[in-house]
């Protein structure tokens, strides 16, 4: 795996043992997976970001993209009101 693979699988890994320490056992988690070419997270069955058509904000100040872990969560939350709004319908 390379270390960038690494650093996904380990945020991944945090966000599963937070949720875990959160929630307990629950039926859905985080997951992380890889092509080789393209990489992907999610959680359940959706996909939240992959290296290929991220949403990730460009941060001018630090040269970088916004920090993956917070984005992460913030996609899941607008996928929430998504679906909070389709059930209100």
């Amino acid at each position: 795996m390379s270390e960038s693979e690494n650093k996904l699988f380990d945020i991944v890994r945090e966000l599963n043992s937070e949720m875990y320490d959160a929630h307990g056992d629950v039926t859905e988690q985080w997951f992380y997976t890889s092509s080789g070419f393209v990489d992907v997270i999610g959680f359940g069955d959706i996909m939240l970001w992959n290296s290929e058509d991220g949403d990730r904000k460009w941060v001018e100040s630090k040269n970088d993209f916004e920090p993956m872990k917070p984005f992460l969560i913030k996609q899941l939350k607008e996928y929430g009101k998504l679906l909070i709004k389709l059930a209100k319908k």
